[in-house]
């Protein structure tokens, strides 16, 4: 049987021996380990009851007000596949509706897996990122290649008018960052 805690007190660093961060360089300690559990906006483990040691836990971290950010997501090997993983997010993303985005950064093969849990990829409605002056093919008389000046910037003063906020938006920018729309 699987708890879930996000009371961080309750946790030592008895409870985190289990084998977190296999392949890492330089693995975090268990007493780093627990820090950052304590130190996160929102926390929680899950504990397998019978051996009394952590399988999962998930983390964000937020300003509490408007963005917030899962950084870590970590099952480990022999519990996977048991739903621990999406219990956890489903936790920790419980009550985030009021922020205008929580994000989360993850390998492309993980996509479709924050997907499930209705993470989603940014959309037109984002707004544009700032447009950049692009060379021209001229040069100046010291032979350096010249920009194109650019007039009428939006008021943002980026080449682009600012979207308005769309509360619980959130988005994936790059290839790499998902981000769930709360009202999902």
């Amino acid at each position: 049987m699987t708890r879930y805690i996000d009371d961080m007190r309750a946790i030592s660093e008895e409870h985190l021996q289990g084998g977190f961060f296999a392949g890492w360089p330089a693995a975090p300690s268990p007493e780093q380990h627990l820090a950052v559990l304590r130190g996160s906006y929102r926390a929680i483990v899950a504990m397998d009851e019978s051996s009394g040691q952590a399988v999962g836990f998930v983390t964000m971290v937020s300003d509490g007000v408007l963005t917030a950010f899962v950084p870590w997501l970590e099952v480990l090997p022999a519990y996977q596949s048991r739903g621990i993983g999406s219990e956890l997010m489903r936790r920790v993303l419980e009550g985030c509706e009021r922020f205008y985005s929580v994000d989360l950064m993850c390998d492309e093969p993980l996509q479709p897996y924050y997907a499930r849990l209705g993470m989603s990829p940014p959309d037109r409605h984002d707004p544009p990122q700032p447009s950049r002056p692009q060379l021209n093919g001229r040069r100046d008389r010291l032979g350096r290649p010249t920009t194109i000046r650019r007039r009428g910037r939006g008021p943002d003063g980026l080449g682009h008018r600012p979207t308005p906020a769309q509360p619980g938006r959130r988005r994936l920018s790059g290839a790499l960052r998902l981000s769930r729309d709360p009202g999902a």
